[in-house]
């Protein structure tokens, strides 16, 4: 149908041709359509009718063609307008028509989400990782948002520099949660954990991670009013599993090792070992007769005059003692042996106790040879276990209060073995276990210790700052409380949650998500927050 426009026109022509009949037609038609109603107009969104999946990839693109129409402008900024106006480089104009088009879209929500997607998906290709870097992977991100009308590319790189920074503390702040407390100990300082462990010894959640603000808490609720009791009591229960650790190696449940529970072991032991060596004989064969003959020639070639007389005295005792069909009864051996060890012992010549020493060895290792077969397991048991408590018996008499000092079993277990530098026991492992986690940890940090002292006395005032100094650790002390700090700590639950942490298949994704996603997630936001 023809408009009125168009109606007018052709009447006039009419008009000016003379043809009047024609004039009168179209006069009327234009009076006709004139009166007619005005139709409605009616837009139409392009969205309608498209899926959430069609909403998304469209928003994808929309938001990866943004970057390109930004990273465009920013080559315009730098090329001769000439250039720029040649290769089509976009301007504001176009970005302010763009969004125009792409308004209906970003109106629904799939698009805004897929936009921001879009725009975010260039930023894997600036990868951050430290602070500094991820920052300036956001500010690289936000110089290449498209800059419409009034709005400045340099105020968007700062703004994705800051965005960067966030998304590092979010990322960061979450791992902390997932994993409160990274683990400070060598792999040496963990095998003693969990040697700690199969042994009886309950270590806490700050001594099995090794983690130093622990530690220091661990120390100052040692001496608070509302935590010093249980603390205490804490450390007491743990001295005594290392005692009664340190009597297992010489077949006792003791938990202090005082003068009755010594009494007890070595009348337990020796009654063992006499009972298997009067009912056992010591058989002399030659090699026996070789290695007495070696000790007698290496006391004459090396020795002073008054050693290799006294060792060639006991070997000729020995050597009385031998009977017709080669052995030695156990009880003479045994006797012997004691008169060995005693003269070592009490001898204050350095040589002669070497000497005696090895004559006394070469000694045992006969007579646990001729052990018979159904007593050779407990023979090396007890043997074993008095070896053990002649190691523990001045130690034991040193303690006052029946408590081993951890310092003083480690040297004495190195003292008491010739290969300390290779080879380790269990008084040995017991020795270090005891010296690296039950001893009081030095505080050098007099800040540090006051900075957590008041965290635990003070809490409502020093949570946050707890929290900046010490990362979910410090904010806990500060929060919680000594009381509720101290439970947390020593607890199952907070043991595995402080050593261990929380959905452990996300604890390996921080690193990933620092390099990858902290920048472009977090300039991203603040950038569309910045233009809402």
């Amino acid at each position: 149908m023809a408009t009125p426009e168009q109606i007018m026109t052709a009447l006039r022509k009419a008009h000016d041709a003379g043809d009047a009949e024609g004039a009168k037609r179209l006069a009327q038609m234009y009076q006709e359509s004139s009166q007619q109603p005005e139709q409605p107009s009616f837009s139409v969104n392009p969205t309608d009718g498209m899926s959430t999946t069609d909403l998304l990839l469209a928003g994808t693109g929309a938001g990866l063609t943004s970057v390109a129409r930004g990273a465009g402008q920013r080559l315009r900024d730098v090329l001769p307008q000439e250039w720029s106006d040649k290769l089509s480089l976009p301007t504001e104009k176009d970005v302010e028509e763009a969004r125009k088009l792409e308004k209906p879209l970003m109106d629904t929500a799939a698009g805004k989400i897929g936009n921001f997607v879009g725009e975010i998906v260039p930023g894997l290709l600036l990868p951050g990782g430290g602070l500094l870097k991820t920052m300036a992977s956001g500010a690289g991100l936000g110089a290449l948002q498209q800059t419409g009308e009034g709005e400045s590319a340099l105020k968007n790189a700062a703004i994705g520099a800051a965005g960067g920074a966030l998304g590092y503390g979010a990322v960061a702040g979450a791992g902390r949660l997932l994993r409160p407390v990274r683990s400070e100990l060598s792999d040496s300082g963990k095998a003693l954990a969990q040697k700690a462990k199969d042994m009886g010894i309950d270590l806490d959640a700050a001594q099995l991670s090794g983690s130093k603000p622990l530690r220091i808490i661990n120390s100052v609720l040692n001496d608070l009013p509302l935590s010093s009791g249980a603390q205490q009591a804490k450390n007491e229960l743990q001295h005594k599993q290392f005692n009664s650790a340190i009597a297992k190696t010489m077949g006792s449940n003791a938990d202090l090792l005082n003068e009755a529970a010594m009494a007890e072991i070595k009348s337990r032991v020796g009654g063992g070992i006499g009972d298997i060596a009067d009912r056992n004989r010591f058989t002399f064969d030659n090699d026996m007769l070789t290695k007495l003959t070696q000790h007698s020639f290496d006391a004459q070639r090396f020795e002073t005059g008054d050693v290799q007389k006294i060792v060639n005295n006991y070997i000729d005792d020995f050597m009385s003692k031998v009977e017709p069909n080669g052995t030695v009864s156990g009880q003479a051996y045994r006797k012997l042996d004691s008169a060995l060890g005693a003269r070592a012992r009490g001898t204050t010549n350095g040589d002669l106790r070497q000497a005696l020493g090895n004559l006394r060895e070469t000694l045992r290792e006969g007579m646990d040879k001729s052990i018979s077969p159904q007593d050779a397991a407990e023979w090396s048991k007890l043997r074993g276990q008095y070896r053990n408590m002649k190691l523990i018996e001045p130690l034991a008499a040193k303690s006052v209060d029946g408590n081993i000092s951890p310092n003083a079993l480690l040297n004495a277990a190195n003292k008491g073995s010739k290969n300390a530098a290779y080879q380790s026991n269990d008084l040995k492992d017991l020795g270090k276990i005891g010296k690296e986690f039950l001893q009081e940890f030095p505080s050098s940090g007099t800040a540090q210790r006051n900075f957590y002292t008041e965290a635990l006395t003070n809490p409502l005032g020093i949570g946050a700052a707890g929290f900046l100094a010490g990362g979910p650790v410090g904010a806990l002390a500060g929060l919680l409380g000594p009381v509720a700090t101290q439970k947390l700590i020593n607890s199952n639950a907070g043991k595995k949650y402080l050593t261990e942490g929380m959905l452990k298949s996300l604890q390996g994704l921080e690193q990933p998500a620092q390099r990858y996603l902290a920048s472009p997630v977090g300039s991203g936001l603040l950038i569309n927050m910045s233009q809402q």
